[in-house]
């Protein structure tokens, strides 16, 4: 035997036809998001308070692109409940994955001079081939930064693809030459 609907799964089916008075009722339920965002945001201390309109905002958006997956069992409310958490839970993801990025290490143009300025002709010629035989994106952002003294964001920027792609591929391709070198990860020569 299934469990009979809640009340509020007629309001929805009434939204999601048009209903004018639905409507009504709609907005008057999301008017609860704000409120429920700050009261979940007691288990995440690391959210700011300036952060809950945001966090709120992008509740509302799901909570407004999901509601054909609300199913009745529950209040509407629980089910919003559970939206603000699930969008709370992403921010404070986002927040930690972008906390990482801007503490790992990213060489600057303003601290690294290009390659040019600071190598000798025969080193800055095996360099370049090194460079070189790595070739594709890897090769370029290797070229762009070093050679050039851009910064990841600015190639990031000038190429329209994300900051961490072109992360990657400039780590990925910094190993590679460094292999090609024979450095080891600490910059340290190895046999050449």
């Amino acid at each position: 035997m299934s469990s009979p609907l809640h009340p509020d799964h007629a309001q929805v089916a009434a939204y999601l036809r048009g209903e004018p008075a639905a409507a009504t009722w709609m907005e008057e339920q999301l008017l609860c998001i704000p409120r429920l965002v700050a009261w979940l945001r007691r288990r995440c201390p690391s959210v700011r308070t300036d952060q809950l309109p945001d966090i709120a905002q992008e509740a509302g958006l799901t909570a407004l692109t999901r509601l054909a997956s609300y199913h009745g069992l529950a209040p509407f409310e629980a089910w919003l409940h559970r939206i603000c958490e699930l969008s709370l839970y992403t921010f404070t993801r986002r927040q930690g994955r972008q906390r990482q990025t801007d503490l790992s290490f990213e060489p600057e143009a303003a601290t690294t001079p290009p390659l040019d300025a600071m190598a000798d002709d025969e080193h800055r010629a095996r360099i370049r081939a090194a460079i070189e035989s790595i070739g594709g994106a890897e090769a370029e952002i290797l070229r762009q930064r070093h050679l050039e003294g851009r910064d990841l964001r600015d190639i990031a920027a000038s190429r329209g693809i994300p900051l961490a792609t072109v992360r990657t591929w400039y780590y990925r391709g910094l190993k590679k030459l460094q292999r090609r070198l024979g450095e080891g990860p600490d910059g340290e020569g190895g046999p050449a």
